[in-house]
């Protein structure tokens, strides 16, 4: 059985009598039976001295464990032995020397219970260092049952001398330091009956109970009354519950302090009211979750301004967080949101965490590999060893035929001599021209064995060529890309400067320098992601919700196609929650809502909305006009052009040479 929050102050009077502490140790045996659960921790604890240590002490039993305490009051024996045989599972006795290993459990659980006891001194000073001590310790449940005895000079006074309701505020103000809500504050009282029969009122106090009053404690409720009949029998008056629910449906417009900061597509569109010059959000999942928050809760949003130490958590070496994170561990916000991902298992139980709504992955992020150039194309078609069987062919087959014709030639009468492929360079010439498809001469061989020959390069020729036009075609049109990194292996031999981020070094310490020799620190996403875009010598480590968002809005290409490419290795999975206070009375809540709209559908449905907006910026840059063809522009015959002029500067240097040596001679 889980155990529900709630916490017990019993405060009584100074002048307390025997038949009042039997009632007392009646009333709490019976609130421990109707709302303790048995099988969790119960926590005794108690502001005792160094000579309360050295009196006659009292050993009790609880399950496995025996537990020693000082004997200071008759009540208080009563109260343990009570509890003892009530209690079915551990009984932990903490006094002033109890350190987190006295309170330590083996299993995880979390405290079912606790009761503070006082007996001297200043009442509020005692409740305020018994809460500092409970709360360090790693199984402190906010939400647990908390009962407090003040007993003594210097507690609680008795009703005679009227309700100490500035006191009892007090110690509920000490309470909600540590989002506690539900306490009890039990006094004793003569005023309902006789002198002789006491009495037990059972006080409380209620957050948003009046419209305007927002979790400031103001005043104190009277719940029940104890009572007890002429044979003893006690009873509470009304019997009601002692822990109402106190978190109404709807909060009044009660304010909800948001620590948060632009990260797109979570956090967007960020602007100043003109009036107070507050900070105002205006679209992102987070801002669409957050209204949807608002609306079920019927509180009034404050945006805070963008913490100064960093907008992520970073995890100091001392110990303590920056960004938004610290804002809610001081307590200066309620929750903070934009992205961040799951840390309730780093932060040592200092906040907590709502259910998880998004996804995420942590990949890298490189240069996306650049088109080949066009003026390549050329010889792209053919790979290198094709390129040297077609240069050695070509050679082979003319060397073959001018020895062919040159064999004919001498074994033929002068009249049937062929003369066009008596010279080598005739047949290079010739042969070269039927490659290019045009005439290759006006004499056709008529013997049958060179028409043989020149007719199988014919045949090669027509093959070669066709599929080359083909596929040069094409490659003009879409040259391709060069070669993209496509690992890490890859990335760390590309010798690119590596950014990491600044706060993944608590989630995945892995990205340590001992791998990573080129890593560097990256403080700015965004100047990160231009630098890999623009500057091609740099990849890093992001978010891939957050990356993929900003590379479709600000980093595609005229064609649509994206500047910065990642990863398919995935370095880790994140779960993206939002942040609350520890023991927050809220939380529930939260988590109801994101549970609604996970069921609902509407994440999914924001998701596609903000993409289909992204699309529609990025779409604003784009050259390529939308069709099934491409019209073939100079860009994509450049190299043609190129070779056209390369050819003809060729021929204009040989004419100038000829005509050079021509005039010398």
């Amino acid at each position: 059985m889980i155990f529900e929050n709630f916490v017990i102050f019993l405060s009584l009077a100074t002048c307390v009598f025997a038949d009042g502490q039997n009632q007392l140790v009646h009333c709490l045996h019976d609130i421990i039976l109707r709302h303790f659960t048995s099988e969790l921790t119960c926590v005794f604890s108690y502001q005792g001295s160094k000579d309360t240590l050295k009196k006659p002490s009292l050993r009790l039993q609880s399950g496995n464990m025996h537990i020693l305490l000082a004997r200071e009051d008759d009540i208080a024996d009563s109260i343990l032995r009570d509890l003892n045989d009530v209690s079915e599972k551990v009984l932990v006795v903490c006094n002033h020397e109890c350190d987190n290993n006295v309170i330590k459990e083996e299993s995880k659980d979390k405290h079912g219970s606790y009761i503070l006891f006082h007996q001297n001194g200043d009442v509020i000073q005692d409740i305020r260092g018994q809460l500092i001590r409970l709360q360090s310790n790693s199984a402190w449940n906010p939400r647990a049952y908390f009962v407090v005895i003040a007993l003594g000079p210097g507690g609680l006074p008795s009703q005679k001398r009227g309700i100490p309701e500035t006191q009892i505020v007090q110690v509920f103000a000490e309470f909600w330091k540590y989002n506690v809500i539900d306490v009890i504050v039990l006094l004793q009282s003569t005023k309902l009956h006789s002198r002789e029969t006491p009495t037990i009122e059972a006080y409380s106090w209620f957050p948003y109970s009046e419209s305007g009053r927002c979790a400031q404690v103001i005043a104190c409720v009277l719940l029940d009354v104890w009572i007890t009949n002429k044979d003893g029998v006690g009873n509470f008056l009304h019997n009601v519950s002692l822990f109402p629910p106190k978190i109404p449906k709807f909060l009044s417009g009660c304010p909800l302090r948001v620590s948060i900061f632009e990260s797109e597509p979570f956090v967007m569109y960020s602007s100043y009211s003109e009036d107070d010059n507050a900070v105002i959000y205006k679209g992102g999942l987070d801002i669409e979750l957050l209204q949807m928050i608002q609306k079920a809760t019927n509180m009034s949003t404050i945006f805070r301004q963008p913490p100064s130490d960093g907008t992520w958590s970073i995890l100091l070496d001392n110990g303590s967080w920056t960004g938004v994170l610290r804002e809610v561990i001081e307590g200066v916000s309620d929750i903070a949101l934009g992205g961040s991902y799951y840390r309730c298992h780093i932060t040592g139980n200092i906040i907590e965490c709502t259910t998880p709504y998004i996804y995420d992955e942590i990949i890298w992020y490189v240069p996306c590999a650049q088109p080949n150039p066009r003026w390549a194309s050329l010889s792209r078609v053919f790979k290198l060893s094709l390129w040297v069987g077609f240069i050695v062919g070509y050679i082979t087959v003319s060397v073959i035929m001018w020895a062919v014709v040159r064999i004919y030639n001498m074994f033929t009468t002068a009249e049937n001599k062929c003369s066009t492929y008596t010279n080598v360079t005739k047949c290079f010439l010739n042969l070269w021209a039927v490659i290019l498809g045009v005439s290759a001469t006006e004499n056709i061989p008529q013997k049958a064995v060179i028409r043989i020959v020149f007719l199988l390069w014919v045949v090669y020729s027509l093959a070669v060529s066709t599929v080359y036009q083909t596929f040069l075609t094409s490659y003009i049109v879409d040259p391709g890309f060069q070669h993209q990194i496509s690992t890490i292996d890859e990335l760390l031999d590309s010798r690119l400067e590596c950014g990491m981020f600044r706060s993944f070094d608590t989630l995945m310490p892995d990205l340590r320098p001992k791998r990573y020799d080129c890593r560097q620190m990256c403080d700015h996403t965004e100047d990160c992601a231009r630098r890999v875009a623009l500057k091609r010598d740099y990849a890093f480590v992001f978010s891939k919700i957050n990356a993929d968002y900003m590379i479709a809005v600000h980093y595609v290409d005229s064609n649509g196609h994206p500047l910065v490419c990642h990863l398919d290795e995935k370095l880790s999975r994140q779960y993206i929650t939002i942040s609350v206070q520890r023991g927050s009375p809220m939380l529930k809540r939260y988590n109801d809502v994101i549970q609604s709209v996970i069921q609902g559908g509407l994440l999914d449905k924001w998701w596609r909305e903000i993409t289909f907006q992204a699309i529609l910026l990025a779409a604003r840059n784009f050259t390529i006009p939308v069709g099934d063809y491409i019209p073939l522009s100079m860009e994509h015959l450049q190299s043609a052009f190129d070779l056209l002029i390369f050819g003809c500067v060729i021929a204009l240097v040989s004419f100038l040479t000829e005509i050079f040596f021509h005039k010398r001679n």
